[in-house]
């Protein structure tokens, strides 16, 4: 049986991902591994269209970071609480970023949710659904009700 050691969350930090995190505590605290939580500020795609000054999406997506670091503190302390979580909050394309976070950092398990559907899910894409593709290392994607 596989055991995993390093578990990597990635969380968009929704009322939803409260729910994932049930499932990745209990994956923890069955094989005894740590767990990283991360979150990827994506909003440069949002502006590609529009002639807005590079320095001006910069100062924005610094704003989503920073903002994004503090919820994350909150959000890790609630939904693992007695845990020790390591957080990260960074800038790009969230499953590109997810993939090569976990190959850089050792992860042997990604826990993540899916949760688009209809247009948005055809306009936008399926971040869980480029992670599977991508991913070297297994991928437990966790159904979240809307």
């Amino acid at each position: 049986m596989e055991r995993y050691k390093n578990i990597l969350f990635p969380t968009d930090l929704s009322e939803g991902s409260k729910t994932i995190a049930g499932h990745v505590k209990l994956m923890a605290e069955k094989f005894g591994a740590e767990i990283t939580v991360i979150y990827i500020a994506n909003v440069g795609h949002y502006y590609s269209a529009l002639e807005v000054p590079a320095a001006g999406i910069a100062n924005f997506e610094a704003e989503v970071v920073s903002t994004a670091e503090k919820q994350m503190k909150t959000f890790a302390g609630e939904v693992f609480k007695g845990l020790v979580v390591k957080t990260r909050v960074f800038a790009g394309n969230p499953a590109d970023e997810i993939v090569e976070y976990a190959e850089k950092n050792g992860n042997d398990l990604i826990i993540m949710g899916h949760s688009r559907a209809g247009i948005e899910r055809v306009l936008l894409g399926s971040v869980a659904h480029r992670v599977v593709k991508l991913s070297q290392i297994p991928v437990m994607v966790v159904r979240v009700k809307q």
